[in-house]
């Protein structure tokens, strides 16, 4: 059934408000109408979104919650074309989207398009900052499933980035005595925070692999060894080649 504009801003507010609730938010964005721009006098006879370089020199395929939004950002300069949230996705998938670039963006992987669009589902990122916490008690967990070592070896050797992965216990003051459990991924720093919402789109996707708390920590290939790495020496649970 399609979703309404109306009842689609109402969720995309709430899901700005709380972050627990984008789930519901992409689920209806595949039964809702989205808005994209192309060229002004394009005579080609095929859609071809505009596409723009962000800051960092990312190339991004912008989209927009309604038509208002689109014909703000576009001035002028480039027509507003109206398509079902799926066939946008399913057209564009490859491309880095961002979901009103003017307004609260939100920026879509292919990764979690593909997750998306094959189970409707889209991962929640709640960014955590282990530099902050106290009493740190790092071990090599105990009685780790299988099912999970292989599905995480699956996932990561499809992304060509990363080159290797630990699972380590990583406890923090004052939950010392609560298994939790922490997938440290090494990466380039330049591509680290789509490689978690990567992976981490793949696990929920997957179902349960675990019943311990399980985190994602990016291990950037350019900076030096940390020291809890250093003391405890993990194996590696997955490394590329």
């Amino acid at each position: 059934m399609p979703i309404e504009q109306s009842e689609l801003n109402r969720l995309l507010e709430e899901s700005i408000s709380d972050r627990r609730k984008e789930p519901e938010f992409f689920r209806a964005l595949l039964d809702a109408t989205v808005y994209a721009h192309v060229p002004l006098n394009d005579q080609s006879g095929r859609i071809r979104f505009i596409q723009f370089n962000g800051p960092d020199g990312e190339l991004l395929l912008p989209f927009f919650s309604d038509p208002g939004k689109s014909e703000a950002a576009a001035r002028g300069n480039a027509r507003t074309v109206a398509i079902n949230g799926r066939l946008f996705l399913e057209s564009t998938l490859g491309a880095t989207l961002i979901l009103n670039p003017n307004n609260h963006w939100c920026k879509l992987y292919p990764e979690e398009i593909r997750v998306l669009l094959s189970t409707g589902q889209v991962a929640v990122l709640e960014a955590d900052n282990y530099e902050e916490r106290t009493q740190i008690a790092v071990a090599n967990p105990e009685n780790v499933p299988e099912l999970l070592i292989r599905g995480v070896s699956e996932i990561l050797a499809t992304l060509p980035d990363v080159e290797i992965a630990y699972l380590v216990d990583m406890r923090f003051d004052p939950h010392l005595d609560t298994p939790n459990w922490v997938l440290a991924v090494g990466t380039p720093k330049s591509t680290s925070t789509r490689i978690c919402r990567a992976i981490l789109a793949e696990l929920q996707s997957r179902g349960t692999l675990t019943d311990k708390p399980l985190s994602l920590m990016p291990l950037p290939i350019e900076d030096p060894v940390p020291d809890w790495a250093a003391e405890l020496k993990p194996e590696p649970i997955y490394r590329r080649g």
